[in-house]
């Protein structure tokens, strides 16, 4: 439910031009995580390499 959320957050930011957006994230996510929780985080990260090239949304520095 969250990954579905956050994909058409980021398809209304490519809709409307949206220069930048902001995720904040968690320690310890990852997709073979202990927790469900740092999983659906993960799973919401790998949405990013896709905004990062069509939306103007980037990773950590």
């Amino acid at each position: 439910m969250e990954t579905a959320g956050a994909g058409n957050i980021i398809d209304a930011c490519r809709a409307n031009n949206v220069n930048r957006l902001l995720y904040v994230t968690s320690i310890g996510v990852a997709s073979d995580a202990r927790s469900s929780w740092l999983r659906g985080r993960a799973r919401i990260e790998e949405l990013r390499p896709i905004a990062a090239g069509q939306a103007g949304c980037s990773g950590p520095r």
